[in-house]
């Protein structure tokens, strides 16, 4: 499953660099195809390890599966979330619906977030606290693979 998420994903990652699509819209569409084909949990790690190169509760994913930092950035992202110079976004919104499917989006997991992204403030903080949320919400079933893709465009955009 986690090559079919990676190839999918690689396609998506291809459309962006074309402008065919956005990297908001390449997220929500990569989240989609992994819930609608697995569970939530085998599919945030499959997506987490191809998108941020993260998987499991605890760290790096061991595999070859993270696509690269190049392959997506920041372009459809609310300008909260917007780094300059531009930054990936995807890959840290994306390693922080993992932590917030594991671990919540409680004081814990925001201080680490604020820890591990430079502060309270700034666009990885923020895109960091929109990740917890769509974890936690993934987590509970009130986001599935049937509305996330609508989810992750109304967090990021």
């Amino acid at each position: 499953m986690r090559s079919d998420v990676q190839g999918y994903a690689q396609v998506r990652s291809d459309l962006v660099r074309r402008g065919a699509i956005d990297d908001a819209y390449a997220t929500g569409m990569v989240f989609e195809y992994a819930l609608e084909r697995s569970g939530p949990e085998e599919a945030l790690n499959n997506v987490s390890a191809v998108l941020s190169d993260v998987s499991g509760r605890f760290g790096r994913d061991p595999g070859n599966w993270y696509l690269g930092y190049g392959a997506f950035g920041q372009s459809g992202f609310k300008s909260a979330f917007s780094e300059t110079p531009p930054g990936n976004q995807v890959r840290h919104f994306t390693a922080h619906v993992l932590l917030g499917y594991y671990w919540g989006n409680g004081a814990a997991a925001r201080s680490f977030v604020a820890l591990r992204e430079g502060g309270l403030r700034g666009p990885d903080y923020a895109s960091g606290v929109a990740g917890l949320n769509l974890g936690v919400g993934l987590g509970s079933g009130a986001i599935t693979g049937s509305n996330v893709f609508d989810v992750v465009q109304d967090d990021l955009r």
